[in-house]
């Protein structure tokens, strides 16, 4: 009898106890809202050779500068990506098409002199390299064509050493330095008459005679 009772008791306590609650079934699973996160690449520095892996593909960065991905920007381009902003016109010429100015490279050979009037007669400047990004652009323009050399509007006919945009801008407020090593010591000004620079194919800038004939590159723009 005692046994039967303490069971009735217990099961009255339970009963009266989940009545104070208002219990639901939970609700259906969701499934979790997979969003995009920002992904930040690790660099695993080195001196002699600073690599980033990732998706495959490598990037070499050489020296001893560290690297903060955080105040870092690193542009990674291929040949795909610069055939997608090129495209030829019907005069011949070879244009970027997707640049906050458009570059265009004219495939017939001109002094420094005539080049730089041409440009202007068509709108636009000689161009002036700003950034390595820019350069990585017209040389690519130059192996697209298979020339090798184009007229920029770099000169320092005004004074030996003295290296100006045809804007009058100095060459250190461009943004860009990149003379060729393909010879040492250049600009070196051979023979006392190269004044005024080209673009080698994959090679950086040259001073070169300004009568020399070269293809050249115009600036316009947006």
């Amino acid at each position: 009898m005692f046994k039967y009772f303490l069971i009735v008791l217990v099961c009255w306590v339970f009963d009266d106890a989940t009545a104070e609650f208002d219990w639901k079934p939970n609700p259906p699973y969701k499934p979790f809202d997979m969003k995009p996160f920002p992904f930040t690449p690790s660099l695993k520095l080195d001196k002699q050779n600073d690599t980033e892996a990732s998706s495959g593909k490598t990037v070499t960065m050489n020296g001893d500068a560290n690297y903060n991905v955080g105040q870092q920007i690193f542009y990674v381009y291929d040949n795909q990506f610069f055939k997608r902003l090129l495209y030829n016109r019907e005069d011949g010429s070879f244009v970027t098409s997707d640049s906050s100015d458009t570059h265009r490279l004219y495939p017939y050979k001109l002094t420094w002199n005539k080049a730089r009037q041409a440009c202007i007669q068509n709108g636009g400047h000689l161009a002036i390299i700003n950034s390595e990004s820019e350069e990585m652009i017209l040389s690519q323009m130059l192996q697209e064509k298979n020339l090798d050399t184009a007229w920029l509007g770099l000169h320092d006919l005004y004074e030996e050493g003295d290296w100006v945009t045809i804007m009058d801008q100095p060459i250190q407020n461009t943004g860009f330095t990149g003379w060729t090593n393909k010879w040492p010591n250049e600009p070196d000004n051979w023979n006392g008459d190269q004044h005024c620079a080209i673009l080698i194919k994959k090679d950086g800038m040259d001073d070169v005679n300004c009568k020399s004939m070269h293809y050249y590159f115009c600036e316009f723009p947006a």
